[in-house]
């Protein structure tokens, strides 16, 4: 094993620390085959009762290293027309912590509610000490067994899936989860066609730096085959919402190719997982080609595979967004297809109208070919109405999916709410930001959903700076780092008279810790300054200003045009230069 462990290269995949080789050596010791672990063989629970008498177990659906899935009748809601059936989810081991893990699991997937999501019904512990999960019973099968590879005239349908389990991704995170093991077999397919994404047992709550807490895990959570690099190796981003993305575009790579995204056996994958480069996408590229795979389902795996996390879909609604596009036939928004691109997908979206289209053009041409000024005319026309349709197209498409974008928008800040209510504020600020980057263009059509989002920023940063306080101290970093965001999106929704007030305990704390000259601080002025020139602006609407308020508005004026000047000398564009110029205009 130890000339196994370092055919992995640990250096390259977990640092140079000891530690963090030997956490690989025990993980590749759990997964080997060569130490297969001892699974426990516990007595059947057919025909058995659990849950007090209320869950009569039919029979077994399946078993693996870790449970047992039972098909069983609810007793208490079955009836002369319904067996209402359910599936139970029994584990093998009967530890103390066992059972505290899969009670963990069932209470982050009762969390969730939502159509492509498995609902969880019931938990409990059986009469020998075995923790088991409730669950609507989906009859049908798992995306694995339609795989590996597909073929080419049934790719639509199972990119359509792969939507659906997007949808489900995007309300897990809006949940403050991340599943962590999005695969083939966790996707479950119902007799009418709607996908719903199973198993929480490797969940985990959403946060940056999860995996460096006292709680982290020892070893990574999840399947190999479809596991995100960053996951493999526990890195800071570990338990995000773009490593579900990751092992979801693993799922669809799987799907059109037929082989794993890292590898094709488990050494192959250990190596590409721990390498710090990450997944090779050129090879990536070329079994896409070799499987046929258009440019633009191309571009949509690349993207969700891509190693860096800022280079990945922002967020999984806007991943099912790009796929059901294509299904449809309609523009990609990650390729950002010219004019022949869409045209070429019009006329593929809808046949019929554009041969009506060109046979009248080219009638009108004909008709006109003994006139040289009939013929330029109609070649402008035909140019025009080709230009037109292109338009129309783009319009069709842009409209679509801003629509999309706005509902899912709504349903997300719907979950932050509900989030901030649990005590989770600091867990999805990161997908609110998100968030905002992905939707921006649709937002700032919506000034209704803008101002909800700016809303709910503010209500979210004011709860973790709260938190903070209380936990960590007033003049804690962890608060004061919220801080200067907070000031800005107070600046930004109108509230100026709180922003000066955060901005009066903020600006003496960083002049005391940042060194001088430091840049961050003529931001923090600039900030205070913006606070001032608005609260002035807005009273001289109402009143006269007094000769040295309009001194004082002269003053701030002239500095914020002295920092937007060093801001935009900088190539600066970040939330504060955009204030800036805001305010300039």
């Amino acid at each position: 094993m130890a000339s196994f462990a370092g055919h992995t290269r640990p250096d390259r995949g977990f640092g140079a620390n000891p530690d963090d080789a030997l956490r690989l050596v025990e993980f590749l010791t759990r997964e080997s085959p060569e130490h297969p672990p001892e699974t426990p063989q516990p007595a059947p629970l057919t025909g058995r009762t659990l849950g007090e008498g209320r869950y009569r177990v039919i029979r077994a659906l399946g078993r693996g290293s870790c449970a047992t899935v039972y098909e069983a009748s609810d007793t208490r809601l079955a009836s002369s027309q319904s067996d209402a059936p359910v599936a139970v989810k029994v584990s093998h081991a009967d530890a103390t912590r066992e059972v505290d893990r899969w009670l963990e699991e069932a209470r982050n997937a009762r969390r969730v509610q939502h159509r492509n999501v498995v609902r969880v019904l019931d938990c409990g512990v059986t009469e020998d000490g075995r923790a088991f999960t409730v669950q609507e019973l989906v009859a049908g099968t798992t995306l694995e067994s339609h795989g590996p590879g597909i073929t080419r005239r049934t790719r639509r349908e199972f990119v359509a899936l792969i939507a659906q389990a997007a949808d489900g991704l995007e309300a897990i995170h809006a949940a403050g989860l991340v599943h962590c093991d999005i695969k083939p077999a966790n996707l479950l397919i119902a007799p009418d066609g709607t996908l719903k994404i199973a198993d929480f047992g490797a969940s985990a709550t959403c946060a940056p730096n999860a995996a460096f807490t006292k709680d982290s895990p020892s070893a990574p959570r999840g399947t190999l085959a479809f596991m995100a690099p960053e996951l493999f190796r526990l890195d800071r981003e570990s338990f995000m919402p773009s490593s579900d993305i990751f092992s979801l575009g693993a799922t669809l790579y799987w799907m059109l190719t037929g082989s794993p995204v890292a590898g094709r056996n488990s050494a192959e994958a250990i190596c590409s997982l721990s390498d710090r480069g990450g997944i090779d996408t050129h090879r990536i590229e070329r079994e896409l080609r070799a499987a046929r795979v258009d440019r633009d389902l191309r571009a949509i795996t690349l993207r969700a595979l891509a190693p860096l996390l800022h280079e990945r879909y922002g967020s999984a609604g806007v991943l099912a967004a790009d796929l059901r596009a294509w299904a449809s036939r309609r523009p990609v928004e990650s390729t950002r297809p010219g004019p022949g691109r869409r045209t070429t997908l019009l006329v593929r979206r809808r046949p019929l109208s554009t041969a009506a289209l060109v046979l009248a053009l080219a009638g009108g041409v004909a008709a006109a070919a003994s006139l040289e000024q009939s013929r330029q005319l109609a070649d402008q026309n035909a140019a025009q109405a080709a230009e037109l349709a292109v338009e129309r197209a783009r319009i069709e498409a842009d409209t679509a999916w801003r629509k999309r974008a706005l509902d899912s928008l709504r349903r997300l800040m719907s979950g932050f709410s509900a989030a901030k209510d649990q005590g989770l504020a600091a867990e999805v600020l990161t997908s609110l930001w998100v968030l905002e980057w992905a939707h921006g263009p649709s937002l700032m059509e919506d000034p209704a959903a803008l101002s909800t989002l700016w809303a709910t920023r503010i209500d979210l940063l004011e709860s973790v700076r709260a938190d903070a306080r209380v936990a960590a101290g007033p003049d804690s970093l962890e608060a004061r780092l919220t801080e200067p965001s907070l000031a800005l999106w107070l600046l930004r929704d109108g509230r100026t008279a709180r922003a000066r007030e955060i901005l009066a305990e903020a600006i003496p704390y960083w002049t005391q810790h940042a060194a001088p000259g430091d840049p961050w601080l003529a931001q923090l002025a600039a900030l205070d300054a913006a606070a001032t020139v608005i609260e002035l602006t807005n009273k001289s609407a109402l009143t006269p200003l007094s000769p040295t308020e309009r001194t004082t508005l002269e003053r701030h004026a002239s500095r914020l045009q002295a920092e937007r000047a060093r801001l935009e000398a900088a190539g600066d564009r970040g939330p504060i230069a955009q204030l800036l110029r805001e305010l300039s205009r």
